[in-house]
């Protein structure tokens, strides 16, 4: 779910603000899927929040979340609005065992 080195990384680089910047960027990824969950009526509205999903989590090291996404966000540029429901569910999903995976990260470091 995680690439652990990246997030790793990433702790190392920016020290103190880490915590800060993480929630930060956690918590867009969060508001972008609640915003699928309404299922938006643009087209280039579905697209942008697949997006808006896949770079920040790329940058978090959620690979399996991002790699959702960007599948997601091309699928979506042909025709966003096909499995809608469901693939906000599978990111759903995978946002989840992300939020696990990070809590279980937190208590080993």
């Amino acid at each position: 779910v995680i690439n652990y080195t990246t997030l790793q990384t990433l702790r190392d680089d920016m020290e103190e603000a880490f915590a800060e910047v993480f929630q930060t960027v956690f918590n867009s990824i969060g508001a972008s899927i609640e915003q699928l969950q309404q299922q938006p009526t643009d087209g280039e509205t579905i697209v942008r929040l697949f997006h808006s999903i896949k770079s920040p989590a790329a940058s978090l090291g959620a690979e399996q979340l991002a790699a959702l996404a960007a599948e997601y966000e091309q699928l979506a540029k042909a025709d966003p609005f096909s499995e809608l429901q469901q693939r906000t569910l599978n990111l759903q999903r995978s946002f989840r065992l992300l939020e696990q995976e990070l809590e279980n990260f937190n208590h080993q470091n």
